[in-house]
C-alpha cells in the first residue's frame, strides 16, 4: 500500500557549494508545537531496546545496470546499526532488496521518489547511483518514514558513509545541530540562534539542551576532525562557538561522526513513542504485561524470512512453562505451573531470540508482572496473604478450601489500598493442614484470573520414610497411601542425614478407622524413627486407614502419615517361653473349637523355611533374623539391651507378631 508522505521543498541550503560543504537536503519543515524533547517522553529508561524495520531499494537504469551493488546496501545497512545499536535502537531487514528499474528517475534525485515501493510498516531507504548528486534526503522530521542516498563522497557511496544515520534521524525526528542559529528554510517559523551558554536550548537551535551551539560547520575540519574556524565566530553575548565535530546531525565530515547526544536519544525514542508513523515501523513483543496464569505472546511486524526463539528469566521464572506455538514461530504461550513456589521479586523478563537462517540476528525483550499470593506455606495459627504487585483499580475474592484450614477476607472491593488486599487463614486445629488459598483477581477491564497457594503443613519434611521390617514406603505427600500389612509393629525411618528428634513434636497421634483394628500404641520420634503396633486386630478381611500425625512445635510443621488397612487374620500364632537369656520361639496353629473357643497347638511340620525376626521396640533395630526350618528356635538375649523387643514370624505371605520384654 502506498502511504501519505510530507510534501518536501528540495533546495540549496547554503550559498556554499552543496558538493564541497553539504549532504542534506532535508528541508527545516514547521517544528509542532509538541515536538520538544521536554514534552515527548519515551515509554521507559534510556535502556529501552527499540528495534525498528527497513526496506532497502536501489535505483537503476531501465536495463537493470548502473545501480550500486548489494556489498552498498550491506554497510548501509551494518552503519545503521554500528550507530544506533550503541543507543539501544536497532534495524531489522530481511536481505531482500528492491530493484526499481526506472531510467527517467534514477538519475533525478527528489522526493517524489518517495512514493515508489513504500509501506506503512517499515521504513524505506533509497539508493541512486553513486555517479549521481550529492548526499541525502528525509521525507520530514518524525513526519515521514522515508529517506534517500546519492552520490559519493571521495569516491564511496554516500550509502556506505555515516550519512545514512544522519538521514535517519532526520527520520526519527532531529533536527540539524545548527538549526536556528544557522537559520535554515523550509518552513519552520520557530527557528532562532541558540546561544552559547546553552540558556534557550529548548527554544532555539535544535531544540535539544546537550548538542553545542553549532553556526554552521559546513565540513570545514580538519582531518583530525577539529574545527578550522575555532575561536573565529560568536554569539550575540560575544561567546566563542565550540560545535561538537563528531554529532552525526553536525554538518561535519562524513568520516568525522560518531555518535548522537543522550538528548538527541531521547528525542528520537520518544517521537518512535509518540508519533504513529514510527509506531508502525517497530518490531516489538505484543500482550499483557501482567502474567497471572495464562498468556500469548506475539512479535508484531516481523519479516517471513525470522523466526524467534523465546525465554524466561526471572526469580520465578521456573514457576511458568513457555510453548513456543509452530508453525507461527513468533508466538509463543506462556502458562502457570500448578502448586508453583513463588518468592522475591515479581518480575520476568520475555526474550525472543530473531533468528535469520538459524542465526540469531537480535534479541528484544518485553518485561512481565506476575503477581502471586504472598505468604507463608506453613500457617502456625492465623497469617496474612495478599496478592504481590497487585496493580489498582482490580477486585479481588479470596477463598480457603482443604484440610484444617479457615478464611477471612477483609475489605472487599477494589483496591484502594494495600489493607484491602487482604485475607487471613486459621488453623482449625494443631494437626495437619492441607489446602489451596486462592485469590479472584478482576480489573476494572474486566480481566478476571485466579492465582493459587499451596498450603501443606507438612511441606518441609521432605524425604522418604520407610517401614521396618517391611518394604512400604509412606511419605508426607499423602499422595500415595501404602498398606498396612496383617500383623506386626510398624518402625519408620526418615532417610536424610538430619533426622527429626523427639523434642521437635508436641503433640502426636495415630488414628484409625480400619475395620476391627483397635488403638494403635504410640512411640514419639526417637532418632527419626517412629514407631507404632496394633494392639488388635479385627477378624476377615479389613479396609480402612490409619493416620499417623506430629505436630512441630517451633516452625509449626507437621508430618502425616497415611496408610491403608489391608491385611487378613493370621493363620497361625507364635508361642514364646523362656529359660534365663533364652527365648524359645514355636510356631503354633489357630484352632476353634465346638463352642466357639480360640485355642492354640504346635505345629507339627512346616513344608518351607520360615524367618524369624526380633525388632527392637524404641530404636526399630533388628538384632536377630534367622531363615528356620523347624517349627520352633531358640534365640539367647543376653547381649541384647533389656527393653521391649518385637518378635516377627513370617511364612509366606503370612505374618504374626509377639512382643516380649527383655530384663
Amino acid at each position: 500500500m502506498i502511504k501519505y508522505f510530507s510534501f518536501v521543498i528540495v533546495i540549496s541550503l547554503w550559498s556554499l557549494s552543496i558538493n564541497a560543504q553539504s549532504f542534506c537536503q532535508t528541508p527545516a519543515l514547521r517544528q509542532p508545537s509538541d515536538n520538544k524533547v521536554t514534552t515527548l517522553p519515551s515509554r521507559s529508561s534510556s535502556d529501552s531496546q527499540y528495534v525498528l524495520k527497513v526496506y532497502f531499494h536501489v535505483l537503476r537504469s531501465s536495463n537493470g545496470t548502473d545501480g550500486v551493488n548489494s556489498s552498498i546496501v550491506q554497510s548501509a545497512y551494518n552503519l545503521l546499526n554500528d550507530d544506533f545499536n550503541t543507543d539501544n535502537i536497532y534495524f531489522l531487514w530481511d536481505g531482500i532488496v528492491d530493484y526499481i528499474d526506472n531510467s527517467s528517475i534514477y538519475t533525478n534525485p527528489s522526493s517524489s521518489i518517495f512514493s515508489y515501493n513504500n509501506h506503512q510498516d517499515g521504513i524505506d531507504i533509497y539508493i541512486y547511483p553513486t555517479s549521481v548528486g550529492v548526499g541525502g534526503m528525509a521525507n520530514g522530521y518524525g513526519s515521514g518514514t522515508e529517506l534517500y542516498l546519492t552520490g559519493n563522497y571521495n569516491g564511496i557511496s554516500y550509502a556506505a558513509t555515516h550519512v545514512v544515520s544522519h538521514e535517519m534521524g532526520h527520520v526519527l525526528n532531529l533536527y540539524h545541530t545548527h538549526h536556528g542559529t544557522c537559520s535554515e528554510t523550509g518552513g519552520d517559523p520557530n527557528q532562532c540562534a541558540e546561544l552559547v551558554n546553552g540558556v534557550n536550548s529548548d527554544v532555539c537551535g535544535d531544540y535539544i539542551g546537550d548538542t553545542p551551539a553549532d553556526p554552521g560547520i559546513f565540513q570545514n575540519v580538519t582531518s583530525s576532525c577539529v574545527w578550522i574556524y575555532q575561536g573565529t565566530y560568536f554569539d550575540s553575548n560575544n561567546q566563542a562557538y565550540n560545535p561538537d565535530t563528531h554529532l552525526i546531525m553536525s554538518y561535519t565530515k562524513p568520516d568525522c561522526m560518531e555518535y548522537f547526544s543522550p538528548m538527541q536519544v531521547q528525542r528520537m525514542k520518544g517521537a518512535i513513542d509518540n508519533f504513529p508513523v514510527l509506531q508502525n515501523t517497530v518490531i516489538t513483543i505484543t500482550g499483557a504485561s501482567l502474567l497471572y496464569n495464562s498468556a500469548t505472546y506475539s512479535i508484531t511486524n516481523l519479516q517471513s524470512a525470522f523466526s524467534a526463539e523465546w525465554s524466561l528469566t526471572g526469580a520465578n521464572a521456573s514457576n511458568f512453562t513457555i510453548q513456543n506455538n509452530y508453525p507461527s514461530t513468533n508466538q509463543c504461550t506462556i502458562t502457570r505451573n500448578a502448586n508453583s513456589t513463588f518468592s522475591g521479586s515479581t518480575s520476568l523478563i520475555l526474550s525472543a531470540q530473531i533468528k535469520y537462517n538459524g542465526t540469531t540476528v537480535h534479541t528484544i525483550t518485553k518485561n512481565l508482572v506476575a503477581p502471586y499470593i504472598s505468604g507463608t506455606s506453613i500457617p502456625c495459627n492465623t497469617e496474612n496473604y495478599h496478592v504481590k504487585d497487585l496493580p489498582g483499580n482490580t477486585n479481588v475474592s479470596w477463598s480457603v478450601s482443604g484440610l484444617g484450614l479457615t478464611g477471612t477476607q477483609l475489605h472487599p472491593g477494589y483496591l484502594i489500598e494495600d489493607s484491602i488486599n487482604s485475607y487471613y487463614v486459621s488453623r482449625t486445629a494443631q494437626g495437619y493442614a492441607r489446602g489451596t488459598v486462592s485469590a479472584t483477581v478482576q480489573t476494572s477491564e474486566n480481566t478476571t484470573a485466579t492465582l493459587t497457594k499451596r498450603i501443606d503443613t507438612g511441606g518441609n519434611f521432605t524425604g522418604t520414610w520407610y517401614q521396618i521390617p517391611s518394604t512400604l514406603n509412606p511419605d508426607t505427600s499423602n499422595s500415595s497411601p501404602a498398606a498396612l500389612q496383617s500383623g506386626g509393629m510398624y518402625i519408620l525411618n526418615k532417610s536424610q542425614s538430619t533426622v527429626l528428634q523427639s523434642s521437635d513434636f508436641i503433640d502426636a497421634s495415630i488414628t484409625t478407622n480400619c475395620n476391627g483394628m483397635t488403638l494403635l500404641s504410640w512411640s514419639n520420634p526417637n532418632n527419626g524413627t517412629i514407631t507404632f503396633i496394633p494392639t488388635k486386630w479385627g477378624t476377615g478381611n479389613n479396609i480402612g486407614s490409619a493416620i499417623v500425625e506430629g505436630w512441630k512445635s517451633s516452625t509449626c510443621e507437621t508430618f502425616r502419615l497415611n496408610f491403608s488397612c489391608i491385611f487378613t487374620d493370621p493363620i497361625f500364632t507364635l508361642g514364646v517361653s523362656a529359660s534365663g537369656q533364652d527365648y524359645t520361639f514355636t510356631l503354633q496353629n489357630k484352632q476353634t473349637d465346638e463352642n466357639g473357643n480360640e485355642r492354640t497347638q504346635p505345629i507339627e511340620s512346616v513344608d518351607q523355611p520360615w524367618k524369624l525376626s526380633v525388632v527392637q521396640y524404641d530404636t526399630g533395630l533388628t538384632v536377630y533374623e534367622n531363615s528356620v526350618s523347624g517349627t520352633s528356635m531358640t534365640v539367647n538375649a543376653s547381649r541384647w539391651k533389656p527393653g521391649i523387643y518385637i518378635v516377627i514370624a513370617t511364612i509366606g505371605d503370612d505374618m504374626c507378631v509377639q512382643k516380649i520384654t527383655v530384663k
